[in-house]
Order: C-alpha cells, then structure tokens, then sequence
C-alpha cells in the first residue's frame, strides 16, 4: 500500500508534476448527514516507474469543459449514450437510483463540476471486450462504447477529457476464459488510441478496486502503455490506483467514518430488509458502492 495516513482539507487537487508531491488545484465545499473523508492521501508517482502507480503527466481539471466516461456499473450514470442522466433519486424499492448501481451520484458525477459536461457512456457488466469472455459474451464492452461514441461525431477540442475505468468485470471472468488480462489490457490501448484518433489527449485512468497479482499486472500493462502514448502521441493522462484507496479502508474503516465495509442491501434487487442508515457502509448494494463512497473516490482521482 502506498498510502500514508493524512488530514486532507484540499478535496479536489491534481498531482501535477512529475514528482512526488500534490498541489492543490479546486477546493468544493459540500455538507454531508454523516462526514465519510479521505483519511490517507495517495502517493504520487514518477512517470519513470515501471510499475503503476497515482500520478498525472499534467491534466488539469480546471481547464477541462466536457468529461466523457467509459467503464461498468462502477461508472455509469444509467445513461449509455452521453445524454443527461435523470435524477439519482429513490424509485419506490428499486435500489438503482435513477438507474444507478447506487443510492445517489457517481463519481464522475461528483468529480464534474457545475461549469463542466458529463457525457457518459458506462454500462454495468461491461468488459474491455466481450468477445474475450464466455461469461460476458452478451454484456457491453469499451469496444461497443467507444463505437458508440465516435458515430455521434462528437466535438472534441483541448478542453475535453476521458475517463476509463475497466477491469473488474474482466477479472471476474477470468476463470472460465477464454481470454487473459494480458489481452484485455492490450484491447484497452487499442480502443484509447480510437479516442486519440479524433482528437482527445487528456485521460484519467483508474485501476479495479482490489489488489491481486492477475489483475496488477493487468494495471501495469495499462500503465506502461499509457506511458508510451504519453511520449509518441503526447497525451496528459492521470493514472489512478484505487486499490490503495480501498486497502486503506479496509484497514482502518473507521477512520474513514465507516461503521461496515460491508452492504446495507441484501441484493441489487430490492432496498426491502436493507440497513438503516447507508451512511455507515462501504457498499450500497454487494460490491458496489454508496453515494458517499463515489465522492471518496472522485477526491481521491483528484487528489
């Protein structure tokens, strides 16, 4: 874990040079029934690492207008298409809030300011490809997304960024095959050089939540390819390990103002014999994250 214990009062601040120190850039002040906060601050990097790790080759969120996000059930809003999310708001016992994996915003929705657009193009159960996977066969991938989003002929200018964040899924699947990692990983810089190819050079990258050695070196492959598209083509890319974040809440959850790393619901089907107060969790539904946890993670990408 590269982590070190922290009192952040800077929420939103990019690791801007090719060091290891952090600057602030945005400050968002939000009020909370329950305060959950970074309790540890994320390492940053050198570019010169071979091995992943935090760090930004120098986005800076201030300047970005339009976001553009590309992942699972971890990153979308319910909307595949890039159009405006409905309200993430309770549906009688529906636990997907505005069809959302949570009870409230994501993180993309949280790390995009009121100045900013989110088009997002997320599915839950997406992989980086289906076609690598017999249990995924029939789900979304980056591939079908990122079709979908180049047959909209989107206006990409300096100003716009993406965010990726696949893995988990894949994992997921490894074990019936018939794909690796290692191809997934290679998929995935295939499909980023599409989004390079109309114009967009600035990325935010996040790694699956969990530490394991098949999926490390699924992040370092990720890493080391961005590396290389940072020197032949010339994007910016933020590169964020979340399984340190993660590590670090487990650790020690209550530093973090969790009283569970566990679920308040049972099942992604229904909030009936769920907690009291989701607050205390870690987890909305199994594995997937409530609301106060998406704005954790989107300080710790901007952090």
């Amino acid at each position: 874990m590269r982590t070190q214990l922290v009192s952040l009062h800077t929420l939103l601040a990019f690791c801007l040079a090719l060091n290891s120190s952090c600057r602030s850039t945005i400050y968002r002040k939000r009020i909370w029934r329950r305060q959950i906060k970074l309790a540890v601050q994320p390492e940053c990097g050198r570019l010169s690492s071979s091995d992943f790790a935090n760090f930004n080759s120098g986005s800076d969120l201030t300047q970005i207008q339009t976001i553009y996000s590309f992942g699972d059930s971890w990153t979308s809003n319910g909307k595949f298409d890039g159009s405006p999310a409905i309200p993430a708001v309770a549906q009688g016992n529906n636990p997907m809030y505005g069809r959302r994996a949570s009870n409230g915003p994501m993180w993309t929705e949280h790390l995009t300011s009121s100045q900013q657009v989110l088009k997002n193009y997320a599915v839950g159960g997406a992989t980086v490809d289906h076609n690598l996977w017999k249990a995924r066969a029939n789900k979304s991938d980056m591939v079908g997304q990122v079709d979908k989003f180049l047959s909209q002929g989107q206006s990409i200018n300096s100003a716009s960024l993406a965010t990726i964040f696949y893995g988990i899924n894949d994992y997921a699947a490894l074990q019936e095959g018939p794909g690796s990692l290692e191809e997934a990983a290679k998929e995935l810089l295939k499909q980023t050089e599409r989004l390079i190819s109309v114009g967009l050079t600035h990325f935010i990258v996040l790694t699956p939540y969990f530490n394991r050695p098949d999926i490390n070196n699924f992040n370092k492959l990720i890493w080391n390819g961005f590396k290389s598209l940072n020197q032949s083509r010339g994007i910016k890319f933020a590169y964020v390990d979340l399984s340190a974040l993660f590590t670090a809440i487990y650790a020690n959850p209550s530093s973090f103002g969790y009283k569970s790393t566990g679920a308040c619901l049972k099942s992604a089907l229904t909030t009936q014999g769920g907690c009291n107060d989701p607050d205390d969790y870690l987890y909305w539904i199994p594995s997937h994250p409530q609301y106060q946890t998406h704005r954790l993670i989107a300080d710790w990408v901007s952090a």
